[in-house]
């Protein structure tokens, strides 16, 4: 009796083994995998959304220079100070913009360059600005330096370093979620 009730031990650890344990620990296996998967899906999601208010503020910047090249030019065309009310706003604005963007890339060395780039250009802008709109006030012939076209080339360059920053934003954000994502993103 007792050499069945030792198959009986024996056989029943098997059977345990088979039915509990291995269940047990592919469960928790799964769990594992499980938790590690939110973790990066929420770790995508986070960079996402820092791309789009990096993009966001970047486009805000974009308007804001569009506001003050539209009142300078309002002013420029009509002589009325009510059209410099963008660029007055739109310049007190764009620092509180641009700092809050320079916030937002910190932990980007190549976009805190390229912004260095658009503030410097930006103040060359204000100071061609800065000089039409004088020259305005006074009367003088501000028609020369708006034929010279100096202000608008330095807008125009800006708009295309916005664009880059926005498309790097954007790279970033799809280089972060693409490779952890690749179902939803079948384009």
């Amino acid at each position: 009796m007792s050499g069945q009730s030792t198959i009986d031990q024996n056989s029943f650890k098997r059977i345990l083994r088979r039915n509990i344990v291995l269940p047990l620990a592919v469960g928790i296996a799964s769990a594992v995998m499980f938790i590690i998967l939110v973790m990066n899906l929420l770790s995508s999601m986070n960079w996402v959304e820092h791309t789009e208010r990096v993009i966001g503020k970047a486009q805000e910047i974009s308007k804001l220079a569009v506001d003050l090249e539209s009142g300078m030019r309002g002013y420029l065309i009509s002589g009325e100070e009510s059209f410099l009310t963008p660029y007055v706003v739109g310049k007190a604005r764009l620092q509180a913009e641009v700092s809050s963007l320079l916030q937002l890339i910190s932990d980007n060395p190549a976009q805190i360059d390229r912004l260095r780039r658009i503030q410097a250009q930006a103040e060359q802008w204000n100071v061609y600005a800065s000089n039409a709109i004088e020259m305005r006030r006074k009367h003088e012939d501000y028609a020369g330096l708006v034929r010279a076209g100096r202000g608008r080339w330095n807008l125009t360059k800006s708009a295309r370093s916005w664009a880059r920053l926005s498309m790097s934003s954007s790279a970033t954000s799809r280089s972060v979620t693409m490779p952890h994502v690749p179902p939803f993103c079948s384009r």
